[in-house]
């Protein structure tokens, strides 16, 4: 299956509503895919870090300083944060975090322009949901993780139900500027939230989490290890991404975008079979705290 677009990226946060892009070449297969995101992902941040350092708070300024931001071309969506040797720290992403941010924003303006293919987007976060919980499983278990479907491609297996989706998608380029506006604050709110952690000093497993002697498969069970920590831990995270992002101009509208909405779903789930993840909040949870906290914080877009 084909998956053929151009992927523009907001140059700086400041810019996100004046549509000041930056031109990405087309990607025509699903690795090809994969390895797209790594420009997008490093060329967005460094935007963001940009207008960190000019309107951040100075915690923010001061730790996002001793950042080294790193991309990795992984199958797993995860994006982590932890200290390095001396005082230097590190926030990673993996190409398939954005990836699935991508997916999951073209099944909403699908599903926004069709609604009979709501359903199918439904179906299709479930899914992942599962997927992920599977993964999760085989990354403890030292088993290679399971592919992710592009919508498209999960559709052939719906057999007559999402038929449709194989003609929507990838949708229409009219639709990717904004596509892209909506995965990029899911990448904003991320990156700032892993800030977050190195800022009010939060614990992650091991201290050498990110040695560069780790294997793929290592890293990923470092993640794991991340992620046994409390709830109140990403709460507060969380709590420090929406504040950064009133000082950096944001409207509280940008804050919690739709495909940042269904990645929670999508890794967090609501069922027993996410119990390795249960270390982070379920998603309303999680979405309830981020809007009380929208709703104290004071705002001055720009």
């Amino acid at each position: 299956m084909t998956r053929s677009w151009t992927i523009r990226i907001a140059v700086t946060l400041a810019t996100l509503l004046t549509g000041v892009f930056h031109a990405v070449g087309a990607v025509t297969s699903s690795r090809a895919d994969l390895q797209a995101q790594v420009g997008h992902l490093q060329g967005y941040v460094q935007g963001l870090r940009r207008a960190i350092a000019v309107k951040g708070s100075p915690e923010a300024k001061q730790a996002d300083a001793r950042v080294d931001f790193i991309v990795t071309d992984s199958p797993f969506p995860m994006a982590q944060s932890g200290r390095e040797s001396g005082d230097r720290m590190r926030i990673e992403m993996t190409t398939q975090f954005r990836l699935l941010l991508v997916y999951f924003e073209e099944l909403s303006l699908v599903a926004g322009s069709t609604p009979a293919l709501t359903p199918c987007k439904i179906e299709y976060t479930g899914m992942l949901a599962h997927l992920y919980a599977d993964n999760l499983a085989k990354i403890s278990a030292n088993k290679p993780v399971l592919a992710v479907p592009a919508p498209e491609v999960f559709a052939i297996a719906t057999e007559a139900r999402c038929d449709a989706l194989e003609k929507e998608l990838p949708v229409n380029p009219s639709a990717r500027g904004f596509r892209d506006y909506q995965v990029n604050l899911a990448v904003v709110f991320t990156y700032l939230h892993e800030l977050g952690h190195l800022v009010l000093g939060h614990k992650r497993g091991s201290d050498d989490i990110f040695s560069a002697n780790m294997t793929e498969q290592e890293r990923m069970k470092a993640f794991l290890a991340g992620m046994r920590m409390s709830r109140a831990q990403e709460y507060e995270a969380d709590r420090f991404a929406v504040r950064e992002l009133a000082r950096l101009g944001a409207h509280p509208l940008e804050i919690l975008s739709p495909p940042l909405n269904d990645m929670f779903v999508a890794t967090s789930g609501f069922d027993c079979d996410m119990r390795l993840g249960l270390t982070h909040p379920d998603p309303t949870a999680r979405m309830r705290n981020i809007v009380h906290t929208i709703e104290v914080t004071p705002f001055h877009p720009q």
